[in-house]
Formats: C-alpha cells, structure tokens, sequence
C-alpha cells in the first residue's frame, strides 16, 4: 500500500486568494523532482497554529497522508526550526543545511559585514559580474545570529525522524555540519554523498535515490495455526513501532487451502475416503522508512518455530 506524501517545501509562505482545500496544479520547477515518477500538485495546507504552508503533493495511489518537510541550504535550517516548534510532521529532510549559522556570514557579506550594517542598516549582495542578489537588512541578519541550532535540534519531539544529507565535497557549507546535527538530534539519519558538492551538480541522481519515498521492508509471514502468526505479527510491529517506523498492516492474506483424498481401505472399503486439509494463514506488514535501528531490532526478535517469514526491501 502506497501513501500520499504532502512534502511542504516553503514554509509560512501566505498564498493570497487560496483557500486551504484549492489545489493548482503546478508543473516541478527543481531539477531533484525530475528522477521521481510520481504526479504533483501544489497545495495549501494549514498547521496546528492556523499558518499557511505550501507544499507539493505526491499522489501515490492511497488516502493516507504523511507530511514531510524538507529544505535546501538555509531552508534546511527552516525546517528543523519548524520541527522544533511544532508536533505537525512526522519526517523531516535536511539538505546540506548549516549548523553553525554564525560561520559563512564573512565569505559572504565581507569581514567588516557588522560595521556596515550599522552603519547603513542593510547589506546588498551582488554576484562577481556586479549583478545585484540580495539585500540582507540588519534585522533579519541580527534574527539569524539569535538563533540556536543546538536548542532547536534538541527540541525535536522522538516522533519526528530527520534525515540529513550533505555532500562530502560542499565547499559553502562544511559536510561536518551534518554531524553536528546527528550529535543533537534524537531520532536522525545522516547520509554523507562522496564527491557531491554543495549543489549536488554531477550527484542528483544518488540524491534523489536517497530522498525518494521507497524506502520499505516488506514482510510475509505463513503459519498453519492463527495464535502463531498474529503472536508474530504483533512482534514485529512492536519492533518497529520502538525505533519509530511507520506500519500497515497486518493485512490478512487469502488463506491457501490443500486438500488430500485417502481411501480408507483398498479392499472392503474401497468406496470409502477420507479427506484432509492443511490450511496456511497468511500475514502482510510493510514498514516504511526503516532505520539500521529498525533492521537490527526486527532481527533480534524470536519467532514462534511454526511460522515462516519472508522478507523483500
């Protein structure tokens, strides 16, 4: 069973004239969006504190719905400030986000960036031909020097997993950034990409295998008695449910049914037969987004002898 990911991609961003319930179909405008084979549509969608998000909706072929934020560069940041402020999400994707948000203010606003801020109040940034970027303004400079990255990952609920990916090569934000992260941040994966720079320029496609939503563990499980396999089902799902991976099922599956004909006798009662059945009941769980912590506690688990288990990721 597939789900519906409502990735929100541009936070507190009020879309003016929307309601919540509209949906515009946008066409992808970011070149990661390209390696997934799935329909989009922007939508609208209101947190817990009546603020509008906009987000990109992944239609995958059911009802149920997982909010996921992810950020690039800076936004990486944002999300992980949006996580550690609200319960909304219940995945958070962190690219190439800095920890330290004090380091690179100098390669990028000069050495002498805090004289001329106060002295001018805001700072223009231009690219090397001389073509005007950006203006930083001392107000949303001084917000960004308050900000505490350690607080903010250690205020993220146990609930909300968070992937960090970094290129080992990122020459704007160092990939030991993405460390950092890891040492304050409960429930976190970090992915290091070898040789991938800060825009992941020759490495987009590895990126997209690693963002994309097919990460799942599959399980069958056959049993000829029911106590057994629902005792086994219940295993594994409290397995996985402690190292915060998302469960469906157990589904139950058709029950194969082999029916054997003896004769009771070849001689007097050779008209006579009996007839035996085996049954095998059988059980489907998928775990979503498992974690190395997910694969090893599923296999310390001890199942009943009588049960048969198959596993595909």
């Amino acid at each position: 069973m597939s789900i519906v990911h409502v990735c929100v991609q541009l936070l507190f961003g009020a879309t003016a004239g929307k309601e919540t319930v509209s949906r515009a179909r946008a066409q992808s405008h970011s070149s990661f969006s390209d390696s997934f084979n799935v329909s989009q549509e922007r939508i609208v969608i209101t947190n817990s504190s009546g603020e509008k998000l906009i987000g990109v909706l992944h239609e995958a072929g059911s009802k149920d719905i997982v909010v996921l934020c992810h950020g690039f560069s800076k936004g990486g940041d944002v999300v992980i400030i949006y996580a550690s402020m609200y319960q909304d999400v219940s995945r958070v994707i962190n690219i190439s986000g800095r920890f330290d948000l004090k380091r690179g203010i100098a390669d990028r606003l000069g050495s002498d960036y805090m004289e001329r801020i106060n002295q001018h109040g805001f700072i223009d940034v231009a690219q090397k031909t001389g073509q005007f970027m950006y203006r930083v303004t001392k107000e949303s400079l001084m917000d960004r020097l308050r900000i505490d990255m350690q607080s903010a990952c250690m205020s993220i609920g146990p609930n909300c997993r968070v992937l960090t990916v970094h290129g080992s090569d990122d020459d704007v934000v160092p990939s030991e950034d993405a460390l950092e992260f890891h040492k304050y941040i409960g429930n976190h994966e970090v992915h290091i990409i070898e040789g991938a720079d800060h825009r992941y320029s020759s490495h987009r496609l590895e990126l997209a295998n690693i963002l994309a939503p097919k990460q799942k563990i599959r399980i069958k499980l056959r049993s000829y008695w029911v106590p057994l396999i629902e005792d086994s089902c219940k295993q594994i799902i409290e397995a996985a449910k402690t190292t915060n991976a998302k469960t469906m099922g157990p589904v139950p599956l058709p029950t194969k049914k082999r029916i054997y004909c003896v004769l009771n006798s070849p001689h007097v009662h050779k008209d006579s037969r009996f007839h035996f059945e085996i049954r095998t009941h059988q059980r489907l769980i998928d775990i979503m987004y498992p974690t190395a912590q997910t694969i090893d506690s599923l296999m310390q688990l001890q199942l009943p002898a009588g049960v048969d288990v198959e596993v595909k990721l």
